[in-house]
């Protein structure tokens, strides 16, 4: 729905009270041509997110707006996913110990790589 969104006080928006879509100065160099920052695609009919439809209709913009606050509502109930030095979240944080986490090009801030504590033997 959104390419980049910001939480206030979280990241790179610690010292923002600011938390919704960002907007940026140069879109990425592979974003398909016309789609916007924000987004809504009609799945049952493009379920491979080629037809922006967001303001194809006033329906649609509601609809847009509904998800958004919902959005909103969520990222205020989150806390910053992770801290780059322990112990991370703090001492009562569950993997305030742990190996800081790399990316598989050494990068630590590939947040979707996974966690592995230690390993399990079955």
């Amino acid at each position: 729905m959104t390419y980049c969104y910001q939480i206030a006080g979280i990241g790179d928006g610690l010292n923002s009270t600011y938390t919704g879509p960002i907007s940026w100065n140069t879109k990425p160099s592979n974003w398909p041509i016309g789609f916007n920052e924000i987004m809504l695609f009609n799945l049952d009919e493009d379920m491979i997110e080629n037809k922006d439809v967001s303001k194809a209709s006033k329906e649609n913009g509601v609809v847009v707006n509904v998800l958004l606050e919902m959005l909103k509502e969520q990222a205020l109930k989150s806390v910053e996913p992770m801290q780059w030095v322990k112990p991370y979240q703090g001492v009562e944080y569950a993997c305030a110990n742990c190996t800081l986490r790399q990316g598989s090009n050494g990068n630590p801030n590939m947040f979707w790589t996974p966690w592995v504590k230690e390993k399990v033997e079955l």
